[in-house]
């Protein structure tokens, strides 16, 4: 059986991947199952509760040499636990890859898109399945997530028009009120604990043999973070002591204003955000403007910086 895998603090677009895929492979004759290693955010539990499906099971490991899918990552740090213990058959994803490598030849499907909903899309019509209206409804919530409703520059044309398609098929006329809705759903925090706001949406990446972490609050109420700065700040020190960081970033994308208020755990990280974007840091918060996308914008950047000292 395949065990489709999304990373660790998952996004919407990586949830509704993993049951995208699980039917997919089901269609193609395979028994597949979606699971989950962390808790849904508030946006992705919204459009489970509104299509009407359940969330995956919580797993944290699975039996030894469990034949596991990957969707929406391909790096080992951001993967289940003892990856290497399964036996990986295949990924599905559209983000650069990261020091991979297999043992055996598995399946890879990766695709300069936007979101991996979009790369199971052209998966589904490629092989003429049929795609229920479940099916259809979480690939368009995955799109829109990853793409906030068409802002990030990560949105391709291709994106566009299978979001049009879907959203024609379903009879969703106002698209944008539909993905405002789950932007608000997203945050719609209460008072969440600091550390669950530091890892809404949090991977870690390898820059040779260093390591660093990289959160994203992506909200329609960005006042919200800003009230808690000093509190996140000072658990942004706490969760990179604890995970042995070299560095670690957090970043607020207002979604509405499209502008990034990233806040500043400390010199090392105030030096390299400097040099890289060229802003000014006061009080611990760094403005990058309009720079919404971590997998195109912020990552990237920061990477070929650190390259060039780890």
């Amino acid at each position: 059986m395949y065990h489709i895998i999304w990373h660790k603090n998952p996004d919407t677009d990586a949830i509704c991947a993993a049951l995208v895929a699980a039917e997919y492979f089901r269609l193609m004759g395979n028994e597949a199952t979606a699971y989950r290693l962390w808790e849904l955010n508030r946006e992705t539990a919204f459009v489970l509760q509104d299509i009407g499906l359940e969330a995956p099971m919580l797993i944290t490991a699975l039996p030894e040499g469990a034949e596991i899918i990957l969707v929406d990552h391909n790096s080992p740090v951001q993967s289940i636990d003892a990856i290497e213990t399964y036996t990986l058959k295949g990924i599905i994803d559209h983000h650069s890859i990261e020091k991979l490598s297999t043992k055996t030849p598995i399946q890879l499907r990766f695709e300069p898109l936007c979101s991996t909903c979009s790369v199971l899309f052209s998966m589904f019509t490629e092989q003429e399945l049929d795609m229920s209206d479940h099916i259809a409804k979480l690939i368009l919530a995955g799109i829109l997530s990853d793409s906030l409703a068409f802002r990030s520059p990560t949105t391709t044309e291709e994106d566009r028009e299978i979001v049009e398609y879907l959203s024609d098929d379903l009879g969703i006329a106002n698209i944008q009120a539909y993905a405002k809705a789950m932007f608000d759903a997203k945050s719609d925090l209460g008072y969440m604990p600091v550390r669950n706001i530091l890892e809404l949406d949090y991977k870690m990446f390898m820059v040779g043999n260093k390591k660093f972490g990289y959160g994203v609050m992506e909200t329609t109420s960005p006042e919200y973070a800003m009230k808690r700065k000093d509190e996140i700040v000072a658990d942004m020190i706490s969760l990179k002591e604890e995970s042995q960081l070299d560095w670690i970033f957090f970043s607020v994308i207002d979604i509405l204003a499209e502008k990034n208020t990233t806040f500043v755990a400390g010199e090392s990280e105030e030096k390299i955000l400097t040099s890289v974007f060229w802003c000014d840091v006061r009080d611990s918060i760094a403005h990058l403007w309009n720079r919404l996308s971590r997998k195109k914008e912020l990552e990237p950047a920061l990477r070929k910086y650190l390259e060039t000292i780890a």
